[in-house]
C-alpha cells in the first residue's frame, strides 16, 4: 500500500509540474505585458500616470511629484527608446525588503538616443484584484 501510495503521488507530481510551469509562463507574460504598458507611459513624458498606475507601495514610497522629479533628472536626459529588447523574466514570491506576494522581475536591454546601451528592470507585483502593477523601476 505504502508503495502504491508513493507512486500515485509521483505520478500527480509529474502530471502537475507542466501546469505549474505554464501558470509561472502565465503570470511572466501578463507582467511584462503591464511593464511594456508602464514603459509607454514613460516613453511618452506621461510620468504622473505612470505614478498613478504604479502598485499602492510604490505610491506609498514616493510621492507623485517626487516620481516625476526622479523621472526629469535620470531618465529624460536619455531622450528616446530605439531599442527595447525582453532579456529576462523571473517569477518569485519572495524578494529581500518586500513583503511576500506575487512578483515578476523582467530586465531589458535597452537602447535610447543618448545611451546606446542600457538596462531597465520593471519589478511588477500582482495586486488583489489580478492585476500586475510596476513596484519598482531602476535603469543602469
Amino acid at each position: 500500500m505504502n508503495h502504491r501510495r508513493r507512486l500515485a503521488i509521483a505520478l500527480l507530481i509529474i502530471v502537475l509540474s507542466p501546469i505549474a510551469g505554464m501558470a509561472q509562463d502565465s503570470a511572466e507574460s501578463q507582467a511584462q505585458a503591464s511593464d511594456l504598458t508602464w514603459l509607454a507611459m514613460i516613453n511618452q513624458g506621461k510620468y504622473a500616470q505612470s505614478w498613478e498606475t504604479a502598485s499602492d507601495s510604490f505610491q506609498s514610497a514616493m510621492k507623485e511629484e517626487d516620481w516625476q522629479r526622479a523621472l526629469d533628472h535620470v531618465r529624460t536626459p536619455l531622450g528616446k527608446v530605439l531599442k527595447r529588447n525582453l532579456s529576462a523574466s523571473n517569477y518569485t514570491t519572495s524578494l529581500p525588503g518586500a513583503p511576500d506576494g506575487q512578483y515578476v522581475v523582467t530586465s531589458f536591454n535597452t537602447q535610447f538616443e543618448h545611451k546606446f546601451s542600457a538596462q531597465e528592470r520593471v519589478v511588477a507585483k500582482r495586486g488583489q484584484d489580478g492585476n500586475w502593477r510596476v513596484t519598482g523601476y531602476f535603469i543602469r
